[in-house]
Formats: C-alpha cells, structure tokens, sequence
C-alpha cells in the first residue's frame, strides 16, 4: 500500500464510495421508476374503464333524446288529429242547434241524454 500514497488511496476509497452511493441511488430509481410505470398502467386501464363508460352513457342519452323527439311528434300530430275530431264535432252542434223546429221530434229519452252529455 506504500505504493500508492496518501492521496491515491484516498481517491480511490472516494471513488468507491461514490459508485456505492450512485448504484444505491440508481437502485432507487429503478424501483420509483417500476412503481410509476405500475401506476401508469393501472390509471391508463382505469380511464379506458371510463371512457367506455363515458360512451355507454351518451349512447344512452343519444336515445333519449331521440325518444323525446319522437315522442314530442307523437303528441303534435295527436294534437292536430283531435283539433280536426273536435273541428268536425263542432260543425256538428252548429247544424243540430241551427236546424228548424220541423226538424226536432220525439227521441228517446235515453238518446236525447246521450246526445245532450257529449261535450
């Protein structure tokens, strides 16, 4: 050991000290690194499961919607067909109250109430 000297030893244990340090540190962030990497998969498998939940969702409300509109034509073209209905029944009061007393005769009593209770 004589021949190395002070100095060198020195370097020597410091260099070995150093790479002892760097491999304990590389050794951590390896594991850190692994760790991540696990996270990351778990997370890109986690917003997979969402988006897909995501697109069930508006494929759902898609269909609602549709449904509403259809439903909404339904009822606009119900609503025209008994404004027609009521139109006709109408025009059918207007001629039973504008018709002559000649025209008015005995009826019976059940269909004469009949008649009377329609709206």
């Amino acid at each position: 050991m004589r021949w190395l000297g002070g100095g060198t030893l020195a370097a020597l244990l410091a260099m070995g000290g150093g790479w002892l340090w760097h491999d304990w540190q590389t050794g951590r962030l390896e594991e850190r690194l692994a760790e991540a990497r696990g996270e990351s998969t778990d997370l890109r498998t986690s917003l997979s499961k969402w988006q897909a939940e995501a697109e069930r969702r508006k494929q759902a409300l898609d269909q609602v919607r549709e449904d509403a509109r259809a439903s909404e034509a339904a009822r606009r073209e119900l609503e025209s067909r008994l404004e027609q209905k009521d139109a006709a029944y109408q025009e059918l009061r207007q001629k039973i109250s504008a018709a002559p007393e000649s025209d008015d005769g005995p009826v019976a009593p059940v269909l004469r109430k009949t008649l009377e209770d329609l709206p």
